[in-house]
């Protein structure tokens, strides 16, 4: 006796559940149709294609040389970089310059427009490089807008990198703005005050000659700065330069050697040549001078920073009230000279403190270009932003792949309905499948001519 297939029956409808019968089936009668639904899911799918919104893609990278840095600074500099571009403020001032999504803008809030530029532009940061991406539907676009950031990038890095010595360069105008002022009145009354008393204002000019006893205390009191200013840049000078002078060329070396160590790591070649430059010639210096010096080396640095400025300081104010006691031994008439001194001391202290806020504000502009310099060698950009030529979007793979699966899945549960849902039997091979029963004999078909 022939097996039964498996059959469901519901309300009088009989389908089929026998996946082999349900193959075999589709396969003697459903072939045409799966033709048909495979033609008309490949022209779908061309059409779709074709009507389908290109997008293109254009890229930047900057590269960056990550040994030379400190890489905790490093992190904290490009998270900053990378909050800055991404605040509302800098998106606004993208969109407005490029001008991007311009009837977006005109007839809906800004908010939807900076949400959508977020969404197409890709700002991603790594401690080896930057890459900057952005699509649109416009090739040229692309590429202007990818241009702009990256500049946007390597200026707003600039800047971030710059930030401590624009800081400092801040706080030396806002001391300049307020000691200035005070100068120029200490002048003003100075100078009334010689007008009024020309007599002592001309005995304190023969004071001032070669063989006055002030002279000499002059003369310490312009070595005092020097030694005040070399102090808070942390390099004082020993007794053997202030006897035979500064030495320009190692202070330079010096200076430069704090900047890198700020800067670079300390196995940077920039710094191991800058320390070995230094070693060099303070070796030269000692011997010049008939005396080689051992280098020092201390944790405490900060500490004899701050004890030799403050030695500095107390010794320039000895010798301007030196100054003063001395010249008043001079002169008669106490009280105008004594008002005098105060005026003139007045005028020299607030002179010097000037003279050393100009020399250190010029420092650091010096040490601010060397950084700026030394930032675009480490911070380059590599692969800069090309006219996309091809579309990333749609994908011709990716449409097609979407397109096939459709196709078959739609082809296949069409055909399994069809030939499931079919109530007629057309064959003995069908009937013994429904009825589980063997068919011995058939009659053949009759042609209705014959009948």
């Amino acid at each position: 006796m022939a097996k039964k297939g498996k059959v469901f029956e519901f309300i009088g409808i009989r389908f089929q559940l026998d996946p082999l019968i349900l193959a075999r089936r589709i396969l003697t009668r459903q072939i045409p149709l799966l033709v048909i639904i495979a033609v008309i899911g490949g022209v779908s799918t061309i059409v779709s294609y074709k009507r389908a919104k290109r997008i293109f893609e254009s890229r930047a990278g900057i590269a960056i040389r990550s040994a030379d840095f400190n890489e905790n600074r490093l992190d904290k500099d490009l998270n900053l970089a990378a909050n800055f571009l991404a605040s509302d403020a800098e998106m606004v001032l993208i969109l407005n310059e490029l001008d991007l999504y311009a009837d977006a803008r005109r007839t809906r809030p800004y908010e939807k427009s900076i949400k959508n530029f977020r969404d197409e532009l890709v700002v991603s940061t790594g401690v080896e490089r930057i890459d900057i991406a952005y699509r649109s539907e416009n090739a040229r676009q692309a590429k202007r807008v990818v241009e702009f950031v990256t500049e946007r990038v390597m200026s707003t890095l600039s800047e971030v990198f710059e930030a401590p010595f624009t800081a400092e360069i801040d706080v030396i105008q806002r001391s300049l703005q307020v000691i200035e002022p005070k100068l120029k009145a200490a002048e003003e009354k100075l100078f009334e005050f010689k007008n009024k008393h020309p007599r002592i204002s001309s005995e304190l000019t023969v004071l001032d000659g070669v063989d006055s006893p002030v002279s000499a205390i002059d003369i310490a009191i312009r070595r005092a700065e020097k030694e005040l200013a070399a102090a808070k840049s942390g390099k004082p000078v020993s007794r053997k330069q202030r006897r035979g002078g500064r030495n320009p060329e190692l202070e330079r070396a010096k200076q430069q050697l704090a900047l890198a160590k700020q800067t670079y790591t300390a196995n940077h070649p920039n710094v191991v040549n800058l320390q070995r430059e230094v070693r060099q010639l303070q070796a030269k210096a000692n011997a010049r001078g008939g005396n080689r010096s051992s280098t020092k080396n201390s944790g405490n640095a900060g500490a004899r920073r701050a004890t030799a400025v403050a030695n500095a300081k107390a010794r320039l104010k000895s010798l301007l009230q030196k100054r003063s006691t001395e010249a008043a031994k001079l002169i008669q008439k106490p009280k105008l000279q004594q008002e005098w001194q105060s005026l003139s001391l007045k005028v020299q202290t607030l002179n010097s403190e000037v003279r050393e806020l100009l020399e250190r504000r010029a420092e650091v502009v010096q040490n601010q270009r060397l950084a700026q310099s030394n930032f675009y060698e480490n911070f380059q950009l590599v692969d800069p932003a090309m006219m996309p030529k091809e579309p990333v979007e749609p994908k011709i793979q990716k449409f097609g792949g979407i397109g096939m699966f459709l196709t078959a899945v739609l082809g296949i549960l069409l055909a399994v309905l069809l030939e499931g849902l079919r109530q007629t039997i057309v064959n003995s091979q069908e009937l013994e499948e429904a009825t589980g029963i063997a068919v011995l004999s058939s009659l053949p078909a009759i042609p209705e001519k014959d009948s």
